[in-house]
């Protein structure tokens, strides 16, 4: 008969972590989480959260560690899809408007109306499984709308974006009207066209 240590384990050898809520429901107590934890035989992965392996820097599984709704965004999405060379040291989190504060040092979070976050979300698969991110398009209008780039940046975000193969104007549009982004930022695109 396995033990309780012995069942956690083999249920994060094919998971990549575990809840404290699901724990209990294996029967495992917060006293022995700790326990275990602080003799380095699974690690605190954030509050609530357990796994065999150290918290990774990796902005995916952080997103996986926050509870729902929220998804990739910002820098870390731009960085994700190859728009940008700017370092993220922070994982940048969208969440809507009334979410409760994300109390983590690494974590940026973006606040949105519930309208205007729902646009352009869309899931990816990880190792940590399916997180939510923000597609290209409504990356790229964040980034637009943001403080957190300077103009050169935009403007060569949005060059990176057009150049990019699997980029979509129709959805550009639809969410550039959907969320109010300046005219200005057409007559960018315009200029991008013309080469100027």
């Amino acid at each position: 008969m396995k033990t309780k240590l012995g069942y956690l384990l083999s249920y994060l050898k094919s998971h990549p972590h575990v809840s404290a809520v699901q724990a209990k429901k294996m029967g495992i107590s917060p006293v022995e989480l700790k326990r275990w934890c602080d003799a380095r035989k699974i690690y605190r992965l954030s509050r609530g959260y357990y796994g065999l392996e150290t918290m990774s820097s990796a902005p995916e599984q952080v997103i996986a560690l926050i509870p729902q709704p929220c998804a990739m965004s910002g820098i870390t999405a731009l960085i994700h899809y190859g728009y940008t060379n700017a370092i993220g040291n922070k994982v940048w989190v969208l969440v809507p408007e009334g979410y409760p504060p994300i109390n983590r040092p690494d974590v940026e979070t973006m606040r949105q109306i519930k309208k205007n976050y729902q646009t352009g979300l869309t899931k990816i698969k990880t190792k940590w499984g399916l997180i939510q991110i923000t597609d290209r398009e409504k990356t790229v209008i964040d980034a637009l709308r943001g403080r957190y780039l300077d103009v050169e940046e935009k403007l060569r975000v949005l060059k990176r974006w057009m150049r990019d193969r699997e980029h979509n104007r129709s959805a550009f549009s639809k969410y550039r009207n959907q969320i109010r982004l300046g005219r200005n930022y057409i007559n960018w695109i315009m200029a991008i066209e013309a080469g100027v």
